[in-house]
């Protein structure tokens, strides 16, 4: 006996290459990309009919749970579970997503600030009376049908829409290898483009653009992109459109108030309203003190200025920081119909005028089908009523053969052979009451009869001129314009107002604070330092760098790899918390650490000193301006292995005190370690035998030095300008036996700005 399921050998790659394609072609035709003819992706179009056609949900009629929707659509027509169809129904719902929305929403489903909808058994929906228009022609047989997932059900192949759909809401979507993100626009402006190119077929891109000025955003808005930028994008198909807030002045008493009452297309009001209170708290903008959201039905964010000149600095802050002003990208791609419709439609980025030149051919052939499908009715109409006509001119001999012949098949027969009478004919005859049949129905009846084939004619003659059947279309257009049409709420045309020019150091105010940072590199800032012990630090770490300095001052933090990284004051987050990691700020290597902060120094010089005893003194000026997150190198290890000990400011007139591991100590005068440029590998310092390294380095004035431990105990090793010392040399041995093995240092360091703020 054969196997039924023998083993075939396949080649993988070629396997998966095959079904990758598949799975590609599925995503880009049935579930990604709209179509050009309704606009809309299969799940819409599904969830769309089956509110119209199987819940009767009209816009004069009662809502439905929203649950019931979804379970209708996902049983019989769209079977990828039920979060897609729902997010798909409530972006149809949501004012501020669709520029019309086509479904009328009761409940939450969702806001501006990014909340999500109720679940759908709380919702309520019907259609909204736009969204009729988009599917009202398909019971005259306007569109194909096509069986559903498991052929239990028909389903539209598109939908008969009565205006382009795909450029009124738009679309997005991602598909392999491809991806659309159509903007909204204006009905009016998209009608009045179509009604241009049928008035003039040769219509170019520019010519179509002169009636669509751009995308019209639910949200309203200002559109920044030039005319000249915009006719670009309808002619390639793609490109960028960049969208601004609108606000205003307000003045409440003494209180100066910019009011923004629109905001960018797909911003979040909520993070926006977030990010404009964080750049508040954080002191970025001082002419800012406050901002709230009091938006109800519109939009109205209130952000509080010190002063009314202060406007146009704050605005152009903002919009430089925040998404106030954001950009839209644009790809016109669609499926479209080919030269051939019995192929399947193609993905292809279009431009306007193929757009809407694919729409208005399906739109032909639309009403051309209802055109035919009324002749037809009338047609099926006029054949029983001729049927009448021909039994009211020998009425009576017909009522003899009815009234003569036993049986409804037997005086069928006999009518249809008397009169050459159709069977349907002669049927609808013997079903129609007598009453119908006498003199007094025989006016109303040849009365429908002539009204009948003065519509069949007129109609044949629709269909038989092609600019009749255009000028149909054109007067519906028209129709529909009236009907529904509204203002844009995008402007457009208007050029940008300039923004201020600033620098970022203008919008800092001067005022005291206390940059503090830990040895484990956990940076804040805080208004007051009151101890050691008031200062909040991450577990297992201690507080290492205090300093007193001021908002607009930098703040400059030296590694032990010889990279410096600087940041405004400002900057620095404000908390009473444990404050950020460096790493958050900078982008810091594996095993560096933290050797030495400064905070817009006052002394003139910086000096490093390395485990190799080279010493760097250079100036400190090189590290005032904010460096990248990668930072600046100030100084050039000599070996992989080399690393910086410390670094402290100085203005030269200061001993420099060095402890090596061999029991030596150097104290020498820091006047004999030359200035040199940042970046060098620096000086020699210290002298040291092979196998030695440096353990501590300080400064010191007059007395002082530094404080080490031995392998027997600890020791301070006090220095004077009475010890004198050269630099390059050993120094003194401050031990006989054993060797220095740790360093201690006094933490945390306490640095005060010149001014003494």
């Amino acid at each position: 006996m054969s196997n039924p399921n023998p083993v075939v050998d396949v080649s993988l790659h070629e396997t998966a290459r095959h079904r990758y394609l598949n799975y590609a072609l599925s995503v880009i035709s049935s579930r990604a990309l709209p179509d050009v003819r309704d606009g809309l992706k299969p799940v819409h179009r599904r969830i769309i009919y089956a509110m119209y056609h199987n819940l009767n949900l009209r816009p004069e009629g009662r809502f439905r749970k929203s649950a019931a929707v979804v379970g209708e659509v996902m049983a019989k027509y769209h079977p990828h579970g039920d979060s897609s169809i729902y997010e798909a129904l409530v972006r149809m719902a949501q004012p501020f997503t669709m520029r019309h929305p086509l479904v009328d929403g009761q409940g939450n489903f969702g806001s501006m600030d990014g909340d999500g909808a109720a679940a759908m058994r709380y919702t309520e929906c019907k259609l909204q009376p736009l969204a009729v228009d988009l599917v009202e022609e398909i019971k005259k047989s306007t569109v194909d049908f096509q069986p559903n997932y498991d052929g239990q059900h028909w389903e539209p192949e598109v939908l008969p829409v009565q205006f382009p759909q795909i450029l009124v809401n738009g679309s997005e979507g991602i598909a392999v290898g491809m991806a659309t993100r159509i903007p909204p626009h204006n009905l009016r402006e998209v009608l009045e483009a179509c009604l241009l190119l049928l008035d003039n077929p040769d219509a170019t891109v520019e010519d179509l653009c002169g009636k669509l000025l751009g995308p019209d955003f639910p949200t309203g808005g200002q559109i920044l992109t030039t005319p000249e930028d915009l006719l670009e994008i309808y002619k390639v198909g793609r490109g960028t459109v960049v969208t601004q807030a609108k606000w205003r002045l307000e003045k409440r008493g003494r209180t100066s108030q910019i009011i923004v009452y629109e905001i960018p297309y797909g911003v979040n009001k909520g993070t926006l309203v977030e990010k404009i209170g964080n750049i508040v708290a954080d002191r970025k903008l001082p002419m800012a003190t406050d901002v709230r959201d009091e938006s109800a039905q519109d939009v109205r964010v209130v952000i509080e200025v010190k002063s009314p000149s202060d406007v146009d600095i704050v605005m152009s802050y903002l919009l430089k920081n925040t998404p106030l002003r954001s950009s839209f990208p644009v790809n016109l791609t669609c499926l479209v119909p080919g030269s051939d419709p019995s192929l399947p439609l193609a993905p292809q980025r279009c431009d306007l005028r193929l757009i809407l030149e694919s729409w208005l051919k399906f739109r032909n052939t639309t009403v051309r089908r209802r055109f035919e499908n009324d002749l037809r009715k009338l047609r099926n109409r006029l054949h029983l009523l001729e049927g009448f006509e021909t039994i009211f001119a020998s009425l009576d001999a017909a009522l003899k053969i009815i009234r003569g012949t036993p049986g409804k098949k037997a005086c069928s027969a006999a009518l249809r052979k008397k009169f050459k009478l159709s069977e349907a004919q002669a049927g609808v005859i013997l079903e129609t009451p007598l009453y119908k049949i006498s003199s007094l129905e025989e006016t109303g009846l040849m009365g429908e009869l002539e009204e009948a084939r003065t519509k069949a004619s007129g109609i044949e003659a629709i269909l038989g001129d092609p600019e009749k059947l255009w000028g149909i279309v054109r007067e519906e257009l028209i129709e529909v314009h009236t009907k529904h049409g509204e203002p844009r709420l995008s402007e457009v045309g208007s050029p940008a107002p300039a923004l201020v020019a600033f620098k970022a150091e203008d919008l800092i105010q001067d005022e005291r604070t206390v940059v503090l940072v830990t040895l484990g590199g956990w940076v804040k800032r805080m208004a007051a330092y009151r101890g050691e012990d008031r200062v909040r630090v991450p577990d297992g770490d201690a507080l290492g760098w205090v300093l007193h300095t001021t908002t607009k001052k930098p703040v400059t933090f030296y590694s032990n790899l010889g990279r410096a990284y600087t940041v405004r004051a400002v900057d620095i987050e404000y908390t009473s918390g444990s404050g950020d990691p460096l790493q958050k700020l900078f982008t810091l290597g594996d095993g560096e650490r933290l050797v030495g902060v400064t905070a817009g120094s006052p002394e003139e010089f910086l000096v490093a000193m390395t485990k190799s005893g080279r010493i760097l003194r250079c100036p400190s000026e090189s590290f005032e301006e904010v460096s990248t997150k990668k930072g600046r190198r100030y100084l050039r290890l000599s070996s992989a292995d080399d690393l910086v000990l410390a670094v402290y400011p100085c203005d030269a007139t200061e001993n420099a005190s060095v402890a090596t591991t061999d029991g030596h100590v150097l104290c020498f005068p820091l006047s004999q370690a030359q200035e040199i440029s940042p970046g060098g590998r620096g000086l020699l310092g210290v002298k040291m035998k092979p196998g030695n390294e440096v353990l501590a380095f300080e400064l010191c004035n007059g007395t002082g030095g530094v404080e080490v431990s031995t392998s027997g105990g600890r020791k301070e090793v006090v220095t004077s300008r009475k010890w004198p010392g050269k630099r390059g040399s050993r120094g003194k041995q401050v031990i006989k036996r054993g060797s220095l093995v740790e360093w201690s240092r006094s933490f945390p360091v306490v640095v005060t700005t010149q001014d003494g703020k």
